[in-house]
């Protein structure tokens, strides 16, 4: 969520202005770098926080708070590729911190600008920026050797991001559409049920679509079968991206306070809990004739995921 107006936006641009030069040719969106981040993309309430809980048990992986300000980071880093290191540095901060998620994090803007500043020239790309950001977080959180990032807006810039990580593996976490609207309404993240609807409509699509032209990058890792058997059925999703996994991972809770985000939102409550199926088809129990209507929309996607229709 945006925690600062357009004008406060227009005016920190202001401020960074100064910086932006021209460099000696256009910085790179990727030089090539041996970089292998790990996406969980889909919609939000599909279980990607008990994925995200799963995947870094083995201590392999480091995977923050979400990073909601990555796309238009990457966005601008495209856009300004001409200009000095400096203003893409200080317009990577201005992105990244313009959501409220991004306090999760606890990196000041002068570590997060310096660890920036100090890539070497020959180094430098929008791969390279992101890394160093969350490699700085990983060191402040158990200095994993490898990073991945859980941020079901992502979702919309998945070519952007194959663009920027050519290595990079996709897991899409998804759940029946019903179970994600009522889950929605109830953390009051949508305002209406066609608002909560549209989002997953729309997410699961853009994912599909990337999917579809990329099928070796990406792994559906479905809510109901995940939280069935997590012990066996995350050998296969960790297996996907290379990430060594033990059965006994899928009770260990001892490291969800190091999570950054659990204990901040309420919505992520049950990721301190036992792994189970409680969850699964409690949306569509008790669904009245009026949301029933409402829902219908979803019918066709549902039905294409695999999904009963209403």
């Amino acid at each position: 969520m945006r925690r600062i107006s357009k004008i406060c936006q227009r005016g920190y641009a202001g401020l960074i202005r100064p910086f932006a030069g021209k460099a000696a040719e256009p910085w790179p969106m990727s030089r090539g770098e041996d970089i292998e981040p790990v996406f969980v993309v889909g919609s939000g309430r599909c279980g990607s926080t008990l994925l995200r809980r799963l995947l870094i048990a083995g201590d392999e992986l480091q995977i923050g708070p979400e990073l909601q300000g990555v796309g238009p980071m990457l966005e601008e880093c495209r856009r300004s590729a001409g200009r000095s290191w400096k203003y893409l540095s200080a317009m990577a901060w201005h992105h990244l911190s313009l959501y409220n998620e991004w306090d999760d994090y606890e990196l000041s803007r002068r570590e997060v600008l310096k660890r920036l500043r100090a890539i070497p020239t020959e180094m430098r790309s929008a791969a390279a920026m992101l890394d160093a950001v969350h490699r700085l977080y990983g060191e402040k959180h158990g200095g994993a050797k490898r990073w991945g990032d859980k941020t079901p807006g992502h979702s919309g810039y998945m070519p952007m991001l194959h663009e920027t990580f050519p290595r990079a593996r996709y897991l899409h976490a998804l759940r029946d559409g019903v179970d994600v609207v009522v889950s929605y309404l109830k953390t009051k993240l949508a305002r209406s049920p066609a608002h909560g609807a549209g989002i997953w409509m729309d997410r699961v699509s853009k994912v599909a679509e990337f999917q579809q032209a990329h099928p070796e990058l990406v792994r559906e890792v479905r809510y109901e079968e995940l939280v069935a058997d997590p012990g066996a059925y995350m050998a296969g999703v960790c297996e996907f991206v290379g990430l060594r996994w033990d059965p006994a991972w899928a009770n260990r809770t001892d490291h969800v306070n190091d999570m950054g985000d659990v204990d901040r939102r309420d919505w992520h409550e049950a990721v301190r809990r036992p792994v189970n199926t409680s969850a699964v088809g409690r949306g569509r129990e008790g669904l009245d004739p009026a949301m029933r209507r409402e829902l219908a929309v979803m019918n066709d996607t549902l039905v294409r995921f695999g999904y009963e229709p209403l």
